[in-house]
């Protein structure tokens, strides 16, 4: 399995994942210019020991360091995230 980069900051604090899905939906403006006004991102994480605390603290990593495409649109497009733990 491909890992994403938020699984490997978890697994790094020594949690077992089994498996992560990232839902993504957008909302456009309908006039010009065209381009994403809020963007939607939910984490799907399977783990049997993942706690609240150690996904949340990936998600700031991705948002704050660490994912190019979040730096690049976070001054221009609101990204809200949220997540779930499946165990």
């Amino acid at each position: 399995m491909q890992r994403h980069g938020d699984c490997i900051f978890i697994e790094e604090d020594g949690k077992d994942i089994s498996g992560l899905k990232v839902n993504v939906k957008g909302i456009k403006r309908d006039q010009p210019p065209i381009k994403f006004e809020k963007i939607f991102l939910e984490f799907i994480l399977s783990s049997k020991d993942t706690k609240d605390v150690n996904i949340q603290k990936a998600i700031q990593l991705a948002e704050e360091s660490v994912c190019p495409v979040w730096q690049m649109i976070k001054d221009n497009v609101e990204v809200v995230t949220d997540y779930k733990i499946m165990a």
